[in-house]
């Protein structure tokens, strides 16, 4: 976890989600399940099928997590999962770069 005095936004959030592959709604990730943008580091697993090479979540369920997330610790390091039946976790911790910027 990289050091941080201040907390990540929600933008560098958003965008750090934005660099996991999408279709049609449905967000991809396999071995590297971590992205990273400026203050931000968006960690997706499925609790249900943890040793899967490969996996897929609803994009908006996904989305969701990390809102909520972000809106229940405004920044701070966080973990939140949703669904039932194949849950998602999103892990919202620190960046791995802080004068990393990354628009979309």
């Amino acid at each position: 976890m990289a050091l941080s005095t201040s907390p990540f936004t929600a933008e560098h959030c958003r965008n750090a989600l934005r660099k996991f592959t999408t279709e049609s709604g449905v967000i991809f990730w396999s071995g590297d399940r971590s992205h990273s943008c400026g203050s931000c580091k968006v960690t997706i697993t499925k609790p249900s099928l943890p040793n899967s090479n490969h996996h897929a979540a609803v994009l908006a369920e996904v989305l969701t997590a990390v809102n909520l997330g972000y809106d229940k610790c405004q920044g701070r390091p966080t973990n939140a999962t949703i669904g039932n039946y194949q849950p998602v976790s999103v892990l919202l911790d620190d960046g791995d770069g802080e004068n990393e910027v990354c628009h979309y």
